[in-house]
């Protein structure tokens, strides 16, 4: 067999098991019954909780997170303005009032919900939310890909 080929081989097979990789953890994280709290749960090291959380933030941010317009933005100045100035005082430093725009970030910081028997009805129930509509959208594409029970290894190629 030609070593080329072998190579070829070998370096898509190393990157179709980090799709898996990357599927599976965007795929846990997105389960409202398990979230990072699952790689904690299984006793993974911290580093690969956080590259974990660093997979799915990046899928969200490269094909789902919102790009900032300027109706969002004089949203969010609306929403400012009508705080009183102490709430606004505590949003500009970091305090308990501060309002997050990133709905991944949010869900990431709320708790599991051990309670939600359909993530496919949670995630659909959540598209009729402006706010949350685009990372139910991201969680249901996660989340309805078909699973496959077996890897065989064999590699093919047209």
């Amino acid at each position: 067999m030609n070593p080329l080929s072998t190579a070829l081989q070998w370096i898509c097979f190393l990157c179709a098991q980090a799709t898996v990789i990357s599927l599976t953890c965007t795929y846990l994280v997105l389960h409202p019954v398990y979230k990072l709290q699952h790689f904690k749960d299984q006793n993974w090291l911290e580093e690969w909780v956080t590259v974990a959380e660093e997979l799915v933030h990046d899928e969200w941010v490269e094909n789902y997170k919102p790009k900032p317009t300027r109706t969002n933005n004089a949203c969010r100045m609306a929403k400012l303005t009508a705080h009183t100035t102490q709430q606004l005082f505590a949003s500009l430093s970091g305090g308990a009032n501060t309002l997050t725009t990133d709905v991944l970030e949010d869900y990431l910081k709320s708790p599991v919900n051990k309670s939600i028997t359909d993530p496919l009805k949670y995630w659909n129930t959540l598209l009729q939310s402006e706010h949350d509509c685009p990372l139910a959208q991201m969680a249901l594409d996660f989340l309805l890909i078909p699973g496959k029970s077996s890897f065989t290894g064999a590699l093919q190629y047209s």
